[in-house]
């Protein structure tokens, strides 16, 4: 069967309800990799590598734009006792998909650029696990980048982002890819220049307060934030 890209949880509840038996191979980005073992529509074995069973359905949850394909009939060549069921699996991805909607409110890519608001902390306001990720937001890599290098799922790392962006802590510098600082230096005086002579002197102010509103920076400009300057 040729790869699928659909929700993970979307491919497992189809072949749940059509009582499918054989290998769900599960491949993600930064090298992650899982098989999921159904037989007659019933999970019987969950592992990631490393991982078996409730921890693996865990780890699974948590990973985003994963490729799947579906191999007939293939068993797994040990049986370990998972312990988890597969009405519970199913609910684990169900929250994920939900919390992942969510994040992309304040994360609409993984190319979106992040910065660290130390103006507005204080050593009640962070916790000392999240570091890790908050250490990586320094305004020049992505949300991709900092998934790279900090080595944790997607979900935990979207999670801590969007927790403190929520607080004001972490501040979003673009919504996608960045566009070259000159050709957003270029972009935003070319803009400010044209609606001078529209109507004058809040020109400036107009700008200013079109970037806040969308939560970009002159100088993190991505395309996706490009129309909501004009």
């Amino acid at each position: 069967m040729a790869e699928n890209r659909t929700p993970l949880g979307h491919v497992l509840r189809k072949l749940i309800q059509e009582k499918r038996t054989g290998l769900l191979a599960v491949k993600g980005e930064y090298g992650f990799q899982a098989s999921i073992y159904l037989s007659r529509g019933v999970v019987i074995m969950l592992e990631d590598g490393k991982l078996y069973g409730a921890p693996a359905a865990k780890n699974i949850a948590k990973r985003i734009n994963l490729r799947t394909e579906f191999h007939e009939n293939q068993a797994p060549d040990k049986r370990v006792n998972i312990n988890f069921t597969t009405e519970a699996f199913v609910n684990l991805l169900s929250k994920a998909e939900t919390a992942y909607e969510t994040f992309q409110a304040s994360i609409p890519s993984l190319d979106a650029v992040f910065k660290l608001n130390k103006d507005r902390w204080g050593k009640e306001d962070v916790n000392p696990k999240d570091l890790q990720i908050l250490l990586l937001l320094d305004g020049q890599r992505t949300v991709r980048q900092t998934i790279t290098e900090s080595g944790l799922p997607e979900l935990d790392v979207l999670h801590i982002i969007y927790g403190y962006n929520a607080r004001g802590l972490v501040v979003r510098l673009s919504g996608g890819k960045p566009i070259h600082k000159d050709a957003c230096r270029q972009l935003t005086s070319a803009l400010q220049e044209k609606l001078a002579d529209i109507i004058g002197p809040a020109a400036e102010t107009i700008i200013d307060d079109a970037f806040e509103t969308i939560s970009a920076s002159p100088d993190y400009l991505s395309k996706s934030d490009l129309p909501a300057l004009y």
